[in-house]
């Protein structure tokens, strides 16, 4: 590709997801940074975006490279809009609805990105001496389908090679025998149980209260788990988790009498900063049969963990 052609292009795909980072900052600091973690996913869908409008925005600005520039500027920002609306219905359509859970618009940041982006080409490139052959055009036109096929491939590609290498660790949690409550994991707390492992997999040795304070860092996502009772002789029986999270009879175990795990969920209790001691990461899941109700005398509390968690931190400090 001829250089002077090649640069405008390059360029102008930075200057797109530039400005889509810029605009995104914004909406971030005006949130006190809630939902930076969905910077990556943005970004990664962004730029297979930026370098299909790089490879045939020339085509389509070509169309109305006559058209004075006051009218034509209203024309590109609606042919940005309506190819950020093709690219976002495209993306839900490869990856699910997933981008109406982050908490940046990621369709109002498409279309000022492209925007941009359009512009600078329409200002960058130069301008046609001659018409171009209808050949030529229609090729660089096919240009947007493949350039589409291509963004959802390395979707696909690279969003499975992400999950695998950031993918939590395995886990497995040893119950006393017979254990029925509420169990609550805190995480990331230096007097805590020392990490322990086994066949590469995470153990977590719960009390009889409920309660383990760990060491092990909190790690969100699809997790495999594995529960199971202990007895005084280190025999272990496996139960399973609850695939509703209500008191619903799993499939995969029959007996209604059974012990099931109910309610897994993961969280943070207070805000992670200095002044804020009492903050922490937790997991929280009831181990309980089918047919036993649920008590609310046998639910622990947060003032309940919070003291629990202060009486270990005195006993340290001492």
């Amino acid at each position: 590709m001829n250089k002077r052609y090649f640069m405008p292009k390059f360029f102008s795909v930075l200057l797109n997801i530039l400005a889509c980072l810029i605009a995104a900052a914004v909406i971030l600091y005006r949130q006190d940074w809630v939902g930076s973690g969905d910077l990556y996913a943005f970004v990664f869908c962004t730029i297979p975006f930026a370098l299909g409008l790089a490879v045939s925005g020339e085509t389509m600005l070509y169309f109305f490279r006559n058209v004075p520039f006051v009218l034509r500027l209203p024309i590109i920002m609606v042919l940005a809009g309506l190819l950020s609306l093709g690219w976002a219905f495209s993306v839900v359509l490869m990856s699910g609805r997933w981008i109406e859970d982050l908490s940046i618009p990621v369709l109002v940041l498409w279309i000022g990105g492209s925007t941009v982006q359009l512009l600078f080409l329409d200002w960058r490139l130069p301008k046609p001496t001659a018409e171009s052959k209808v050949s030529k055009v229609l090729l660089v036109l096919l240009s947007i389908p493949l350039t589409l096929v291509a963004g959802f491939l390395a979707i696909y590609f690279f969003s499975h090679v992400y999950s695998y290498l950031t993918r939590p660790e395995r886990e497995t949690f040893l119950f006393p025998k017979n254990f029925r409550g509420e169990v609550y994991v805190i995480f990331n707390q230096k007097n805590g149980a020392p990490k322990e492992y086994e066949n590469k997999r995470r153990i977590y040795k719960i009390p009889d209260n409920g309660i383990l304070f760990t060491q092990f860092k909190a790690e969100y996502g699809r997790v495999d788990q594995e529960f199971y009772f202990v007895d005084r002789d280190g025999k272990r029986t496996e139960f399973v988790i609850n695939e509703e999270w209500i008191s619903a009879k799993n499939v995969h175990n029959p007996q209604r009498d059974s012990a099931v795990v109910f309610r897994e969920c993961t969280g943070q209790r207070g805000n992670s900063t200095p002044e804020d001691s009492t903050a922490f990461h937790f997991m929280n899941f009831i181990v309980k049969t089918y047919n036993q109700p649920l008590q609310s005398d046998n639910l622990l509390s947060f003032e309940k963990v919070d003291s629990i968690r202060a009486a270990n931190l005195k006993n340290i400090w001492k």
